[in-house]
């Protein structure tokens, strides 16, 4: 309701040719380092359709979307008059093409641009980095619709936009339509590929060789552009983000830093992609446990920020997150718990009170005090947590039941086992009502539940539910995940504790 009074009033008000120097100006006062940017914005608005702005230009879709994501009023009425010209441009554009369908009296046929569909995916992408699937979905199933519709669906990137889809999916708990949507980009990758490379594909009905196809493609793509062409950016980040999937950080990070070169040659010194290229190789360092190498590449990653964005803008508050986060690795809490702070400030005042992202934040520095041994405030910051993860408008149970696991983990520590052992049944009680029964967080949650019931002495409880957790685990952990040898551990301290050597080793 608040969303179409909002749009009614912006599309009422007349407009006139201050209002784009009014927006730019309120722009190079909180954007320093996009100067040019804006310059040509102010100079060339009434030279291009709207549209073009939108679709071509970063300043203005990443402006207008994170404004709208977090109903920024301020900026959206800034904006106000790209808005009302926007909405009058797609409807003339519409009406005109409707108009000729009519006179032609043929088939309406709809080609729309690549470079929306790609819009369209990294909006869906920036909100699944924000917790929100669902709407991030929707996107993805607009950038496929456009594929869909093109002349040409004998196209590679229908195969991206399925395996896109079925991610989400995947990441949703929904594994029937993951296993559905992986299965059409297998499809459409036979499709693709001539018939002496199809064969190899269908012998594999797995994520595995939708990548690898995808791969190859892209690595094909990339030995025709010229070596600062911006697609040689998505071609290498892919690929990156792709190996970084598989687990394999080694040779994300080549492919990571190729994208940072191409960035590093296309780009100025302090565009915002140039920062999140040094976030993704940050990320696999850490992941590798190179955690030096991660802070000086998060660092040099916050530098561009700081140079690009206010310091109110949502992309200072993942650095410090990230930051943090090493911190925290490496047991340095009293910096972790300073950046986890800046982080959350951020937030607060950029995101409303019941965005998960505030969540993350409650429960990093929740995690920090738990370390350092100040209880009560890691308990008052994980109850945050959990407010403002059953304020969410759509609430992800997933977090919600990490939230409590958190709790019960805390109480654990503190010793109270039977508060420890009531948040822990609690967590799995919400992850048995969306995930399947063989998910390996119901194993976790098992396993957690055993290792309670064996501080308290009760050892069949805790037979039984580590039992449950390796039966679980059987079906669903890689073999070298550390969750995996938790469960082991757990049960080989029941077999020791009840006297049972043999067993325990």
């Amino acid at each position: 309701m608040y969303t179409q009074l909002l749009k009614e009033i912006l599309l009422e008000i007349e407009y006139n040719e201050q209002s784009p120097k009014d927006f730019a100006a309120y722009y190079r006062k909180h954007y320093p380092g996009e100067l040019n940017t804006v310059d040509k914005f102010e100079r060339d608005y009434y030279n291009y359709p709207p549209i073009y702005w939108y679709t071509k230009d970063f300043m203005i879709h990443s402006v207008l979307n994170q404004a709208l994501r977090a109903q920024n009023t301020e900026v959206i009425l800034k904006m106000g008059f790209f808005l009302h010209d926007l909405h009058q441009n797609i409807e003339q554009l519409h009406s005109d093409q409707m108009d000729q369908h009519l006179a032609a009296s043929s088939p309406l046929i709809v080609y729309r641009g690549q470079d929306l569909a790609a819009s369209y995916t990294n909006i869906a992408w920036a909100y699944g980095k924000l917790g929100d699937w669902l709407k991030g979905l929707l996107y993805h199933e607009k950038s496929l619709d456009i594929y869909l519709n093109a002349s040409d669906t004998n196209n590679l990137a229908l195969a991206v936009c399925y395996r896109n889809i079925a991610f989400v999916h995947e990441t949703m708990g929904d594994y029937s339509k993951a296993k559905s949507f992986n299965e059409k980009a297998i499809e459409q990758c036979e499709k693709y590929f001539p018939s002496n490379q199809s064969s190899s594909t269908t012998h594999h009905t797995n994520t595995d060789s939708v990548h690898e196809n995808i791969k190859t493609s892209l690595q094909n793509k990339i030995k025709y552009l010229h070596p600062n062409h911006p697609d040689l950016i998505r071609c290498y980040n892919y690929i990156g983000s792709m190996y970084s999937n598989m687990g394999e950080y080694s040779k994300a990070v080549s492919y990571f830093e190729e994208d940072l070169e191409v960035c590093r040659n296309s780009l100025p010194s302090n565009h915002p992609d140039l920062a999140i290229s040094y976030s993704n190789i940050g990320s696999m360092y850490a992941k590798m446990a190179e955690y030096t190498k991660a802070l000086a590449y998060y660092g040099k990653g916050l530098d561009i920020i700081e140079k690009s964005f206010p310091t109110n803008h949502p992309d200072w508050a993942m650095a410090y997150n990230n930051i943090g986060s090493v911190n925290f690795i490496m047991g340095g809490y009293v910096e972790a718990l300073s950046n986890f702070e800046k982080a959350l400030e951020i937030r607060k005042k950029f995101f409303p009170a019941n965005h998960r992202n505030l969540a993350i934040s409650y429960n990093n520095i929740g995690s920090v005090f738990s370390k350092m041994g100040e209880y009560a405030n890691a308990l008052f910051h994980y109850e945050q947590a959990i407010e403002v993860t059953k304020k969410a408008h759509q609430p992800d149970h997933r977090s919600l039941a990490i939230c409590v696991r958190n709790i019960a983990a805390l109480y654990n520590d503190m010793g109270e086992y039977w508060n420890a052992l009531r948040n822990h049944k609690k967590a799995l009680e919400i992850l048995e009502k969306f995930l399947p029964a063989n998910h390996l967080d119901l194993a976790v949650s098992y396993s957690s539940i055993g290792s309670v019931y064996l501080k308290m002495g009760e050892f069949t409880n805790a037979f039984s539910s580590c039992k449950k957790a390796l039966d679980i685990g059987e079906k669903s952990f890689p073999p070298n995940d550390p969750d995996w040898a938790t469960c082991y551990n757990n049960m080989g301290s029941v077999y020791f504790d009840t006297g049972e050597y043999v067993e325990a080793i």
